[in-house]
Order: C-alpha cells, then sequence, then structure tokens
C-alpha cells in the first residue's frame, strides 16, 4: 500500500470519527441498508445540536435499541445519531423506529427518520420462518403448557404483527412444572383485540413454553381467544 493510499485511508478514518461523533447517517446506509424496524429501550439526549440545511435542528441521541430483522433474531444495539428534534416527542410516545441495516455488519444501524414518518410510526413486524423455535407458531405447536399470572400489561403503540394485532409488553409469573420455582418473565406479545378484556392483573391464563424459559406464548386460543404471535 503507498503513501497516498494510507493517507487516503487515514482521511477516511478521521472522516467517519467526525461523522460519528456528531452523529451524522451515512446517507449510503440510508439508501443500501437492509430495512428493518427497532423498538427503542433507551433514548439519552446530549446538549448538542446541530442546524442542518433544511433549517432543522438535530440533537445528538445514543439510543438503545432492540432490531428486529426481517427473518432473524431481534438483538440489541447502541446508536448516537442527530435526530430532529420534532421527531423526539413522537418516538418518546411511539418507540417503534424504522432502521437500516448494514447486511455486512449488523451492529451498524441507522434510524430511518424519513421512513418513520411516511408510514405514520406504525410498523409490521415481518412473519418469522416456521422452523424458527423462538416463534410463536413453534412453540405453541412444540411447547410445554404452563400457566402465567399476568401482572402488568401495557401496549406499544404502532407495533403490529402480520395479523394486525397490536404488541403488548407483557409482566407474567409463570407457574412451571411441579418442583419448579414459579419465575417472573417480560415478553412481547401481539394481542386480538377478542382477548384485551383477559390483561388484567391477577389473571392466571394458560400458555406454552419454548427451549428457553423465557420463550413464553400466551394461547389466546386456549383461553377463548384467537391466537397471537410473540416478538
Amino acid at each position: 500500500m503507498g503513501f497516498l493510499d494510507e493517507l487516503g485511508e487515514m482521511a477516511s478514518s478521521v472522516a467517519g470519527l467526525f461523522r460519528s461523533t456528531l452523529g451524522a447517517v451515512d446517507p449510503v446506509l440510508l439508501q443500501t441498508g437492509t430495512p428493518a424496524t427497532a423498538v427503542v429501550t433507551g433514548l439519552t439526549a446530549r446538549a448538542t445540536t446541530i442546524t442542518v440545511m433544511n433549517g432543522l435542528t438535530e440533537r445528538i441521541c445514543d439510543f438503545d435499541l432492540k432490531v428486529m430483522p426481517p427473518g432473524g433474531q431481534p438483538y440489541d444495539v447502541r446508536v448516537t445519531q442527530g435526530i430532529p428534534e420534532v421527531f423526539i416527542p413522537q418516538i418518546m410516545q411511539n418507540p417503534t423506529v424504522a432502521v437500516r441495516i448494514d447486511p455486512d455488519d449488523p451492529a451498524r444501524v441507522a434510524i430511518d427518520v424519513v421512513a418513520g414518518a411516511a408510514n405514520g410510526g406504525a410498523t409490521t413486524l415481518p412473519a418469522p420462518a416456521a422452523d424458527d423455535h423462538d416463534s410463536a407458531a413453534w412453540i405453541l405447536a412444540n411447547g410445554s403448557d404452563v400457566t402465567v399470572v399476568v401482572n402488568g400489561s401495557r401496549p406499544l403503540p404502532g407495533l403490529r404483527n402480520a395479523a394486525g394485532d397490536e404488541v403488548h409488553a407483557l409482566t407474567l409469573t409463570v407457574e412451571a412444572a411441579e418442583g419448579e420455582a414459579p419465575y417472573q418473565v417480560q415478553v412481547g406479545n401481539a394481542v386480538p383485540a377478542a382477548a384485551l378484556p383477559l390483561l388484567v392483573a391477577g389473571a392466571r391464563l394458560r400458555a406454552r413454553r419454548g427451549d428457553d424459559p423465557g420463550d413464553v406464548v400466551v394461547d389466546w386460543a386456549a383461553n377463548g381467544s384467537p391466537g397471537a404471535v410473540i416478538l
């Protein structure tokens, strides 16, 4: 590698660090990255702001995201990015955002503000593969029977499954097999409208558990309601 090549790589590295520090998004990633959705699990706004060419003021924020790639398993990542301040209240009220993922580096994720605004913040989760052991379909067909007690629930606005059912964050106590101590889990279940009356504190519901103790799916059909899926 020649001196000019090394100099070019150094300049590119410095430019990348500068863009990262300022929370700038790689435009190529926004154009060519794999479209996906993510749930904002944490948001810290920094003191730094930037006024961009369209006149909007962007605030640099640190986002903790649970990314849901198409056909893949959800994973956690932290992203530092500048976001127009007008969108921050919307993200705080509706934590589901559109993102783009670098197909060669899943840790490189950019929030696609334009796509999120175009969709009105509503996001439909992709259907998981049929043989995905973390999918609700597989767990309901192959999992073990358990009873769960509802401790709390809240909807995740704008997040729905392929059937159009709204996803809720559920806090459940799992009453497992005899001799096994009860334990608490937090899961995301898409809840059919007919099952919403069942989401009251203290309700005991039939559910199914997969390979992992945290893979718990409420069996809405067994509780007198249509089926739903877990994240």
